[in-house]
């Protein structure tokens, strides 16, 4: 008996090692191909989304393959996401630019103005793009819903938005100090930005999880509408179906 329970307990460690190891590959194939996709600028947008969609399915809720859903997520938000991508960078360059010459006019009271002015621009900017993309790979929402949400997760969620600014800016510190860290460290700082965003959203969205659904699918209720084990296989291969609400937080 001893020696069952001890072998239920080696497996139970060495099953539990290989997922680790699986975890830490698709980390691995996850962040290069973001740092590939991100290579031509305007496709960041795209490959923001994708890994955000890859890590919440894959690596959060152990569903499909790490190279094919970040394939898809990229080809599927690619067209959405270059406009809001260049919006992005040109509002980044204006700032930039405007923080840049007004920061070398010291004397100049109108010039300090702008520079802070356009830094907590800069500022609001970033926490709306990890908003913005987040919600494009994951959610199927409307322009004007995205839009919407960005807005109210930006202003409304500022302890939350600073632990992600301080998440990015750690990531990209040690990206920099040790650039072998790129095989790792842009999928790892998304699954940490996931912990607190998948929080966030149903506080503004209704929708079910790919976790939840299964459940569901296991021990189907009398309930005509929920989900079984037939249709399951459908929600899986989508985004989550959703709900935009009004509620305030």
């Amino acid at each position: 008996m001893k020696m069952t329970e001890k072998g239920a307990d080696m497996f139970q460690q060495d099953n539990a090692f290989i997922v680790f190891l699986n975890k830490l590959a698709d980390m691995v194939i996850l962040s290069v191909l973001f740092c590939l996709c991100c290579l031509p600028v305007f496709t960041i947008g795209a490959a923001d989304a994708a890994l955000y969609h890859t890590v919440a399915k894959v690596l959060r809720h152990n569903q499909g393959y790490a190279f094919a859903t970040f394939r898809d997520s990229f080809k599927e938000n690619f067209r959405q996401s270059v406009p809001a991508t260049l919006l992005f960078l040109l509002a980044y360059v204006m700032f930039g630019a405007t923080c840049y010459f007004c920061y070398h006019q010291p004397d100049n009271l109108i010039a300090g103005v702008y520079v802070v002015f356009s830094m907590l621009s800069i500022l609001l900017l970033i926490f709306a793009q990890l908003h913005y993309f987040a919600l494009l790979g994951r959610f199927n929402l409307s322009k004007k819903e995205r839009q919407t949400l960005t807005v109210r997760l930006t202003f409304r969620q500022l302890l939350s938005n600073f632990l992600l600014l301080c998440i990015l800016i750690f990531a990209a510190e040690l990206a920099v100090s040790y650039p072998p860290t790129l095989f790792i460290v842009p999928a790892a700082a998304c699954y940490l930005n996931s912990l607190i965003q998948e929080r966030l959203f149903p506080k503004y969205i209704r929708y079910q999880d790919e976790e939840e659904l299964c459940k569901e699918a296991e021990n189907p209720s009398e309930d005509e509408n929920c989900p079984t084990t037939e249709n399951l296989s459908g929600v899986e291969n989508c985004k989550e179906e959703e709900t935009v609400t009004d509620e305030t937080i």
